[in-house]
């Protein structure tokens, strides 16, 4: 599989919200490096857990889209959840995150 520069599926099977092509070529010419989203993802992740853990709950619940795309890098339609709760993401300790959408998306 190519990956972008990001380190992301080059597949032509996504939504183009984050860095084009553009703004690879900007960064390059500047010298900077593009994030590795990967690594972004599970840090995130492992921080997460972590005071899960440290504070002994069964895992974290989350309803805002502003921290549930903090959590999962998932994107949303914000204008249209800010007023239809519509989405849920958990958290366990350990292990993969169960996140749950609306009908039909």
């Amino acid at each position: 599989m190519h990956l972008k520069a990001d380190l992301t599926p080059d597949d032509n099977d996504r939504v183009e919200i984050g860095p084009t092509a553009l703004a690879f070529g900007e960064w390059h010419a500047a010298g900077i490096s593009p994030p590795d989203l990967h690594a972004l993802r599970s840090y995130r992740l492992s921080r997460l857990q972590a005071q899960i853990r440290q504070h002994d709950c069964a895992g974290l619940l989350l309803f805002d889209p502003l921290n549930i795309r903090y959590a999962t890098d998932c994107t949303n339609m914000q204008l249209w959840i800010a007023h239809n709760p519509a989405r849920a993401v958990f958290v366990p300790p350990e292990g993969k995150m169960i996140l749950w959408d609306f009908h039909n998306c």
